[in-house]
């Protein structure tokens, strides 16, 4: 393949960045919930300060065959779209009577 970044001082070639990358995550396996467990979701659209996770939430269901999940708010609500795993985060949750959200940012935006 050739080098179109010779031109710029690096010195790679796309294949050698496949490879590096095929590398890094060969060997790590998807993390998997099960239904009842507790997780937090990235926050993608935030606006200054806010958050860097959403939640708690807690998964309904599950489609292994994707690995997305479905999830809810602990107030109830469920969340509108199937949620890839690689936007969850697990947490562990010691209190049985979880009952409000750390954060969510359409309550915190509200308010």
């Amino acid at each position: 393949m050739v080098n179109k970044f010779a031109s710029y001082g690096h010195n790679f070639t796309i294949t050698s960045a496949l490879v590096r990358w095929d590398e890094l995550i060969k060997g790590k396996e998807t993390q998997t919930f099960k239904t009842n467990d507790f997780v937090l979701l990235r926050h993608e659209s935030k606006k200054g300060l806010e958050y860097n996770w959403m939640g708690p939430y807690q998964v309904i269901n599950c489609n292994p065959d994707f690995n997305v999940y479905q999830i809810k708010e602990v107030e109830g609500n469920v969340y509108n779209s199937w949620v890839h795993t690689d936007r969850l985060k697990p947490i562990s949750i010691n209190s049985t009577n979880t009952s409000t959200s750390w954060y969510i940012p359409r309550i915190a935006r509200a308010q």
